[in-house]
């Protein structure tokens, strides 16, 4: 039996936690006395009717009816379970999950999160300064994309065939989990190869910013143009949209998508 988040963790992520910062991450808002205001995100409205008070930690729209705590907000903004909501503010503001009454829950993907965070910082690195990536970043200008752009949206760029398996295997990362996360792809005569090379890099983020896939584009006549993550453990196309959250933009590179409003093409 898994067990219960415990009620002193829950506590200790609400004395912590900063409504109004996470609540503005969705809603641009405005001091209102004592408390914040913006349009509600859970129903249309011209008139501000949604309200963020801190010193209780709660947030209330007088319009719709939709209220609670910090918690409520995120599983309703972003389309989390509860435990969901409580990972990610635990993380968040540096909280240890404790539990009750039986083990913690079974992570088998935690270390894919871990493996794709690694690739995007060796995508960027070699996009930024590696003499293998002149081309993308000329690529990258000859569209109009400039190197702070690069920097706030996290791109990176394949390398030139290697360079990831280097960096992974430096890392002790196993290829068969690497392959797992969609990263290298298996050759028939054994060994693997790097799926994205050659190509410029859009890590894509899930609704706790996570990084979960990327999206890549050719630099050259390369076929396919366009090439994503396959499916895995923790990416799946149909419930994650790129540039679709605030806090996944500061973490991987997502807000506003080029690629989508056709410089890609």
């Amino acid at each position: 039996m898994v067990g219960r988040i415990s009620e002193s963790t829950l506590r200790e992520i609400r004395d912590r936690a900063d409504i109004v910062e996470v609540v503005s991450e969705t809603v641009r808002l405005s001091r209102s006395g004592a408390s914040f205001r913006g349009l509600c995100p859970f129903h249309r409205e011209k008139t501000p009717s949604f309200f963020v008070h801190p010193a209780k930690q709660i947030f209330h729209c007088f319009g719709c009816g939709e209220g609670g705590s910090v918690f409520h907000f995120l599983m309703k903004a972003r389309s989390l379970s509860f435990g969901e909501a409580v990972e990610d503010l635990a993380e968040r503001y540096g909280v240890s999950i404790r539990y009750e009454k039986g083990p913690a829950p079974e992570r088998p993907q935690e270390d894919l999160y871990r493996i794709l965070q690694s690739a995007s910082e060796t995508y960027r690195e070699l996009l930024r300064s590696s003499p293998a990536g002149v081309g993308a970043r000329e690529f990258l200008r000859r569209r109009g994309i400039t190197p702070e752009a690069e920097q706030e949206f996290f791109l990176g760029y394949g390398g030139g065939g290697k360079d990831l398996l280097g960096a992974l295997a430096r890392e002790g990362v196993d290829p068969a989990r690497a392959e797992a996360a969609g990263l290298l792809v298996s050759r028939e005569g054994g060994g693997y190869r790097e799926r994205f090379r050659g190509r410029v890099i859009f890590p894509i983020a899930d609704a706790r910013g996570r990084i979960c896939g990327f999206g890549a584009r050719a630099i050259d006549d390369a076929v396919p143009k366009y090439l994503n993550s396959p499916e895995s453990q923790v990416y799946h196309k149909s419930s994650v949209l790129y540039g679709s959250t605030r806090r996944s933009r500061r973490s991987a590179g997502n807000g506003r998508s080029w690629w989508l409003r056709g410089t890609w093409t």
